[in-house]
């Protein structure tokens, strides 16, 4: 169940984004489906998994779009340059 408080700012920012505002049962209604998809996508990244992520980040650089800008001797592809014409030649 929704705090009155939480439902008033849902109400508020329902009123921004639509201009009117439906009934408080479906307000509450949406809410809850809202913060039920939240509770599922949503994790808080772990120190372990940073950490894991930075290590593996070491062994395996990150691989430079043909988009961005790269000096040194990184691979770069130029653009409309077909990946598979360069392993032909």
């Amino acid at each position: 169940m929704l705090s009155k408080q939480a439902l008033d700012e849902y109400r508020e920012i329902y009123r921004q984004e639509h201009g009117e505002v439906p009934s408080d049962e479906i307000l509450v209604e949406e809410a809850t489906k809202l913060l039920t998809v939240f509770d599922l996508v949503y994790r808080p990244v772990k120190k372990v998994w940073l950490q894991e992520y930075e290590q593996q980040r070491e062994v395996f650089p990150r691989v430079v779009g043909p988009e961005e800008e790269q000096s040194g001797d990184s691979l770069r592809l130029s653009q409309g340059e077909d990946a598979r014409a360069s392993e032909s030649d």
